[in-house]
């Protein structure tokens, strides 16, 4: 909740924020979507063992636990407003412009009337 009040904080300036989180609970993004104005959810959905080939910094394969998706099973959202499937064939470019785009539309269809 902590990163969430703060994105809060800083967006009632007119300040973009982007967050990256793992294993955010659904009551906390469920608060996010009241609270936060323009929120967008972005769910960047993967293959566990792809990630795990792909990884350079090789975290999934040391031998400490807790780790989401390995010891720790995440709560993947319920209701994102954007999935993203990255199957590691699409360079970042074409992922950011996929996402741009989405965030676009996403936000010209909340505008008021």
């Amino acid at each position: 909740m902590k990163y969430c009040k703060l994105a809060k904080f800083i967006t009632n300036q007119n300040i973009n924020v982007i967050f990256a989180v793992i294993g955010m609970m659904e009551g906390v993004r469920r608060w996010n979507k009241i609270n936060i104005k323009n929120y967008v959810e972005i769910y960047m959905k993967s293959n566990l063992k792809t990630v795990i080939s792909k990884k350079k910094k090789k975290i999934y394969r040391k031998k400490t636990k807790n780790i989401v998706g390995l010891d720790i099973k995440p709560e993947y959202p319920k209701k994102p407003h954007i999935i993203i499937k990255n199957d590691f064939k699409k360079n970042i470019k074409v992922y950011s412009e996929e996402l741009l785009k989405k965030i676009e539309t996403i936000l010209v269809d909340q505008r008021p009337s």
